[in-house]
């Protein structure tokens, strides 16, 4: 070998050692940023004319487990789609209170029986009539502010969907963007790593809203699915549309007038586990608000509509279809307008004061002319026994299994707590499955003392085509002198 050839060697051992020093580097300042991807520099003999001429780094390569990473985003859409049905739930079980909470639904019910208990005893007592109506309107107002709790899960899930519309369009519209920039560099035989992980921050900072599934198309171009198979982005990016709602109300479903969501102007279904967005934080805000909050209406209007039927029932002197304790907004209970009626129900004016009742009619019936005797029990009774008798329940929300007032309440608490529980349990398991898989992406990333390792190697390499160095000049030196 020639000293001309020697020197060129050496040279390409520098300039190769030193770029491998600088991707060492990199690695090790980005230790601990998202998205990063570890740099590995790949070497390859330098040929030129048929000869060998030291060593170049033929590229600089993204070492990333794209498999891992694909699971680690589904992952995050499970969580994201688990900790939006779990918060949800809780919420609304909070409202509802525990039985034995001062407030919550099954306390208010415990009180008017008690109440009316009390009032039966003493029936004479119009303080204690008085109590009853003070529970009585205690219930109702406390069965409405459920029901307002309840719209308000349902509008908040309906504004959350809004905000990560927006997110997912932004998002998309970054990736196409960047795509189109990787594309042009590595064309031009630039390095696109640093921009690949500005992509892979981007696609992961919408993971919780969408299960998404990436697809390499080469030349450094990706495209996005869903599992669903919803296309994503494929070379343009989709872009998705929703209108919020300024108020929702019991009984609004999606098209009447609640808005569902659109991909390029197709509306796509939200509903079951097997659509095309399902998955994710996005379409566990659809389910919460279409399904799961109304599913929890339904129960709150079917415990209004057994109370008012059971009161209905026990007052006999009430004319054919008038109310009875209480009324729907005023009126005796429809079965047909059922909807809503938890948010609707009122003590009926004729036993309230303030509105030019008066509260002997507790006693002696909502529809007694006159006042009757001071010590007749009979219609409190009748009211006490109405709430304790095992009834089918008069609304298809519950099955016919028969009950007492307390105990449908108690089921529907149940159910309610059950679905929490239920929905935590799901998001447990979620989020230790993410742990688990975004440990093992930590872990195949960028070990610090293995670069450190690699450094020194390096260091080595660049001292040893240094000495080359040193001994051509000295030959050539000695040459020189001749």
């Amino acid at each position: 070998m020639s000293l001309t050839a020697t020197l060129s060697n050496a040279l390409s051992g520098l300039t190769a050692a030193s770029r491998r020093a600088e991707v060492v580097s990199s690695n090790v300042a980005n230790a601990a940023t998202p998205g990063y991807g570890r740099q590995v520099a790949e070497l390859t003999g330098n040929v030129i004319g048929g000869q060998g001429a030291g060593v170049v780094v033929a590229t600089v390569r993204r070492d990333v487990d794209q498999i891992l990473i694909g699971d680690r985003r589904l992952s995050e859409a499970s969580l994201g789609a688990a900790e939006t049905t779990a918060a949800g739930l809780a919420r609304i079980e909070a409202a509802i209170g525990a039985p034995d909470e001062p407030g919550s639904l099954g306390d208010r019910i415990a009180r008017l029986e008690s109440s009316l208990i009390s009032a039966a005893s003493l029936p004479e007592s119009e303080s204690r009539q008085a109590s009853v109506l003070d529970a009585a309107a205690g219930w109702a107002r406390g069965l409405a502010m459920i029901s307002d709790e309840v719209q308000t899960v349902r509008m908040q899930a309906d504004a959350a969907i809004a905000r990560d519309v927006d997110l997912v369009n932004t998002a998309l519209s970054r990736v196409q963007q960047l795509n189109t920039q990787i594309r042009r560099l590595e064309a031009t035989a630039g390095g696109a790593n640093a921009l690949k992980d500005q992509r892979q921050q981007v696609i992961d900072s919408i993971a919780p809203i969408l299960p998404l599934r990436e697809v390499d198309r080469g030349h450094g171009q990706i495209a996005l699915f869903t599992p669903g198979g919803a296309i994503v982005l494929d070379g343009p990016a989709a872009t998705f549309s929703f209108t919020p709602s300024a108020l929702i109300v019991p009984g609004m479903v999606v098209g009447a007038p609640l808005s569902g969501v659109r991909i390029n102007g197709v509306d796509i279904a939200m509903g079951g586990t097997g659509g095309a967005l399902a998955g994710g934080r996005l379409a566990a805000n659809f389910a919460l608000r279409d399904a799961v909050a109304p599913g929890m209406q339904a129960g709150l209007d079917g415990l209004a509509a057994d109370l008012l039927t059971r009161f209905e029932a026990a007052d006999t002197t009430r004319p054919p279809g008038a109310a009875g304790l209480f009324t729907d907004a005023g009126a005796a209970f429809d079965p047909a307008a059922e909807t809503g009626l938890a948010g609707r129900v009122s003590v009926n004016a004729l036993v309230d004061p303030a509105r030019g009742g008066t509260v002997t009619r507790l006693r002696d019936g909502l529809g007694a002319v006159v006042p009757g005797p001071t010590g007749f029990s009979g219609g409190l009774q009748a009211m006490v026994n109405g709430l304790a008798a095992a009834l089918a329940p008069a609304s298809a929300a519950f099955s016919a299994t028969p009950r007492t007032a307390s105990a449908l309440a108690a089921d529907f608490l149940s159910g309610v707590s059950g679905k929490r529980v239920s929905a935590e349990a799901d998001q447990g398991f979620a989020s230790a499955r993410h742990g688990t898989l975004k440990a093992q992406e930590l872990a195949g990333g960028v070990d610090i003392d293995a670069e450190m390792a690699d450094l020194l190697h390096i260091e080595q390499a660049y001292s040893a085509n240094a000495r080359v160095l040193q001994t051509v000049d000295q030959l050539l030196q000695s040459l020189l002198r001749i």
